[in-house]
């Protein structure tokens, strides 16, 4: 069963961190990047917190755990590159050369 629960989590994990990936694509400011890389790794931190206690309540496997966390960690790594990436794909306006 908590076998099931881990496998749910990745799930959810994943799920919550390809919506921010895919807002990081479409968004058309540097502030909505700025809310992404914010928000991002918090949604990813709640997403692990529920999908942690998913797991405990299906049985305590710490080694289970350990492996949601990394992967949680590694979807968080993700959402940063994916709005770093956006952040340089926008065209910047230029700097004004008045000071």
């Amino acid at each position: 069963m908590a076998e099931g629960a881990l496998a749910r989590g990745n799930g959810q994990i994943a799920a919550a961190a390809s919506r921010m990936v895919d807002q990081a694509m479409v968004a058309d400011s540097a502030e909505a990047l700025g809310r992404l890389l914010s928000q991002g790794p918090e949604r990813i931190d709640y997403q692990l917190g529920r999908e942690s206690q998913a797991v405990r309540s299906a049985w305590d496997l710490k080694e289970a755990l350990v492996d949601l966390e990394a992967f949680a960690n590694r979807e968080k790594a993700r959402i940063i590159r994916a709005v770093r990436d956006a952040f340089y794909a926008t065209p910047k306006p230029p700097l004004s050369s008045e000071a």
